[in-house]
């Protein structure tokens, strides 16, 4: 249950996720999720019309803020997929940069259907009966990667880095409540230009979480 009062200073929204799970132990974020990369890009004639979409560093920040639907980035068909040999990420997947300027912008997405991802973003698909895709997707908006940026000239983290990355072992039920909670919750307050709007809107969120009557669903 969430139980620590939050506070309205905007240094504290980072932390209050933490804080509002601070009563369980800590887990590694690798002990609760797959962390895998993406792929090289095809080139742009290598594209199509129609087909499954793959996903880029440069679409999660339309992504986030309903600029774009998945279906309209760019799509690859069969034969690109055979030749490329892309692997596949299931809906729910976290997609997270992870190298390049991309790091810097603390965009956080998750994917709606399956989709090819490029090779600069880490996937975090949470391990079934485990975690959810909002709870690692929450941990992730608050928290933040920055911290994890060794040289901003050169912006890149190591999966494994991520994999090290310590989150509270909450109860998957626990976990499931708070996801259906999010769904609830209107899906355009995450979207926002600004960083401090992300987080006076997730503390508002967290804040209601314990007031409201969840029902597991859509």
């Amino acid at each position: 249950m969430l139980k620590t009062p939050l506070k309205s200073s905007l240094v504290n929204f980072k932390s209050q996720f933490m804080e509002q799970f601070e009563g369980y132990e800590k887990t590694r974020l690798g002990e609760i999720a797959n962390i895998t990369a993406g792929q090289s890009s095809p080139h742009d004639d290598e594209f199509s019309e129609e087909g499954t979409p793959f996903i880029k560093a440069g679409n999660l920040e339309d992504l986030k803020l309903l600029r774009l639907s998945e279906q309209e980035c760019n799509l690859v068909d069969e034969k690109t997929i055979k030749e490329k040999k892309l692997k596949l990420h299931n809906s729910g997947t976290v997609l997270v940069a992870k190298s390049g300027m991309s790091c810097l912008s603390g965009h956080i997405y998750s994917l709606k259907k399956a989709a090819y991802v490029v090779s600069h973003l880490a996937c975090i698909q949470p391990i079934d009966m485990t975690s959810t895709t909002e709870y690692i997707r929450t941990f992730f908006m608050t928290v933040g990667t920055k911290s994890l940026i060794r040289d901003v000239s050169y912006p890149a983290i190591q999966l494994a880095q991520f994999a090290e990355m310590e989150i509270p072992d909450v109860p998957y039920k626990e976990q499931i409540r708070f996801a259906s909670f999010v769904r609830q919750s209107d899906k355009s307050k995450f979207a926002s230009d600004t960083e401090a709007r992300d987080f006076r809107l997730l503390s508002n969120l967290i804040r209601n979480y314990d007031n409201m009557i969840v029902t597991d669903g859509n």
